[in-house]
């Protein structure tokens, strides 16, 4: 056989593994919308093989966003912050080795009322 003939073939068979690699990635990850009964956007976040991953977005009724989360692995990591409706940050949590480390409660104003270490 040609040399160039099975370099062919043996090009063909990657590019075909590596497509159907990323057709079974894109398969078993998926966008997630959830809704209000009344139909508007709750929450948004991404499942990787059923567990959460990547960021999350939870907004108010109003379309306001509520808070952040980031996921790996269906567990949290990393700051989730909640905010007040007119935008304000209200709440910092921070997850350390998948373990909620440190509260932070603000007020109204952006002061912060008050720490929580964990």
């Amino acid at each position: 056989m040609n040399v160039t003939y099975i370099i062919l073939i043996i090009l063909g068979i990657v590019i075909v593994c590596g497509l159907s690699y990323f057709l079974y990635l894109k398969r078993i990850t998926t966008i997630q919308d959830e809704f209000y009964p009344t139909g508007e956007l709750r929450r948004k976040y991404t499942l990787r093989k059923g567990l959460k991953n990547g960021r999350e977005k939870v907004f108010y009724k109003s379309g306001e966003l509520n808070k952040t989360k980031q996921w790996e692995k269906g567990k949290q990591i990393g700051k989730a912050l909640t905010y007040y409706i007119n935008g304000q940050l209200y709440m910092s949590e921070l997850f350390e080795e998948y373990k909620l480390n440190k509260i932070e409660v603000y007020d109204l104003s952006g002061k912060l009322k008050e720490e929580i270490k964990l």
